[in-house]
């Protein structure tokens, strides 16, 4: 585990080791932004993180987005910028935050937060069994409305499954900024039947990728 932060060099250079959050989705043929022919190329060659200005503006809006979510319901949080990864799985991932216990009451006036998926109160009982849970925190455009539609976008849905996995938790909390007046909240549980599809990818993936970096190796 290494802090993003603290060593970007270093957390740049183990993600070619790992199929990570982001990843996923590409790996399972679901994202929008990425190719398995590039994620390949990227974890042979080594490539920056993608990035754009709606992500820029992410990662500056994260801690008052998180401060806001937890003034607001009351669950404490703390950021949390390290990269977990389980090696026998080559499996890894980078968080945004963690869920840590009850700090508050609920405050409801003059803003909220509506969870579409879950409960406060399951995030409280899960808190109290296994510790702390993982955050994630989207900062979204209005426009980005109806990719939520019907819930938790597929590519972010793996995204934190991996996230629940490699920190051996049962949900990750989800919490999506449409804009500046709407935060939505989503407890998504760890689907093992999907992790499971997901590193039999993973396995398969880094025969092909290990494969190609011993051929140039050997060149």
């Amino acid at each position: 585990m290494i802090n993003v932060d603290a060593d970007k060099a270093r957390w740049l250079a183990l993600r070619r080791n790992y199929i990570t959050g982001t990843d996923a989705a590409v790996l399972m043929g679901v994202s929008p932004w990425g190719s398995i022919d590039k994620l390949i190329d990227d974890k042979i060659h080594g490539a920056p993180p993608f990035d754009n200005v709606s992500m820029c503006w992410g990662r500056f809006l994260e801690d008052s987005n998180r401060r806001a979510f937890s003034l607001i319901t009351g669950l404490a949080t703390e950021s949390f910028h390290d990269f977990v990864a389980l090696d026998e799985h080559r499996l890894g991932a980078t968080m945004d935050a963690k869920i840590v216990g009850v700090d508050g009451p609920v405050t409801t006036d003059p803003w909220y937060v509506d969870w579409r998926q879950g409960s406060r109160e399951q995030v409280v009982e899960l808190l109290g069994v296994h510790g702390w849970l993982p955050m994630e925190l989207k900062q979204s455009k209005s426009s980005s409305r109806r990719y939520w539609k019907h819930g938790v976008p597929e590519y972010y849905w793996w995204q934190v499954q991996v996230q629940a996995f490699v920190n051996h938790k049962p949900a990750v909390v989800l919490v999506s900024k449409l804009d500046m007046h709407e935060m939505n909240a989503y407890v998504v549980m760890r689907d093992d039947l999907a992790i499971s599809l997901l590193q039999t990818n993973t396995d398969a993936f880094f025969k092909t990728v290990d494969r190609l970096r011993a051929e140039m190796e050997s060149r």
